[in-house]
């Protein structure tokens, strides 16, 4: 016979939430791939929606969730294997040792936030087109009129620029999270 299916608690549901951005940046440091990311975030909420006693209370909740977001991480990638390196298991380590040191992602995000308002206007519409739009460099050429490689020039020079800026934040004691940044 089935056991009756516990609801999810509010708290649960809110902790998943505010917990989102930091699931899927550890997803996405190990997949390296946006959808993944979100599918392993998906895939965790859904086993603590399944069963939300699973979840450990209290500060043991995050640890348990970074182990699920790791492992479904490398049960996703397993049928994507693409050329490329990936993250070796000591570098997963260290990324988890960073996710389960504090809850640091609206710190994070709001800094990457700050970064991205410094960037030109033109720059800042290439960069949301790629990310946020999901856009090719072909259809952001179309968009605003450069060339592809100059598209591909720009979301280098992008990311190298926000790459300084959330490091000059990280370098003034800001940040826990410096190793994994650096």
């Amino acid at each position: 016979m089935k056991q009756p299916r516990t609801p999810i608690s509010p708290e649960i549901l809110q902790q998943l939430t505010r917990l989102r951005p930091a699931i899927q940046g550890y997803a996405l440091a190990i997949t390296a791939d946006h959808q993944l990311a979100e599918d392993v975030y998906q895939e965790v909420a859904a086993l603590v929606s399944s069963d939300p006693t699973k979840l450990p209370d209290g500060p043991a909740a995050l640890p348990w969730l970074r182990e699920v977001a790791r492992r479904k991480a490398l049960e996703l990638l397993r049928p994507h294997r693409r050329a490329g390196a990936r993250l070796s298991e000591e570098v997963v380590e260290q990324l988890a040792e960073a996710f389960t040191a504090r809850d640091h992602s609206s710190e994070l995000s709001d800094r990457l936030a700050r970064c991205v308002a410094q960037l030109a206007s033109d720059h800042r519409a290439i960069l949301v087109s790629h990310y946020d739009e999901n856009l090719s460099a072909e259809e952001i050429s179309t968009r605003v009129g450069r060339s592809v490689q100059g598209v591909y020039a720009v979301l280098k020079r992008v990311r190298r620029a926000l790459a300084r800026c959330m490091r000059r934040g990280i370098t003034r004691g800001q940040d826990p999270w410096r190793e994994v940044l650096s």
